[in-house]
């Protein structure tokens, strides 16, 4: 068969992994969100979630 034929017969499966994934995050979007809090991020992540500096001083100071 042609590869046409079957890209055509995985078409509505992409659909349905998409609108999956899309509902997916939403869920989690609604219960504990996407994103980390802005000061989390303005501090560095790596303190923030790790405790611990991501890079060392030979890459040059983090910004504050």
């Amino acid at each position: 068969m042609p590869l046409r034929v079957y890209s055509r017969k995985r078409e509505p499966l992409y659909a349905i992994a998409g609108v999956g994934t899309w509902i997916i995050l939403k869920v989690i979007d609604a219960t504990v969100g996407l994103r980390v809090k802005e000061e989390a991020e303005v501090q560095s992540l790596d303190i923030n979630e790790y405790g611990e500096e991501g890079y060392n001083s030979e890459f040059g100071d983090r910004p504050t």
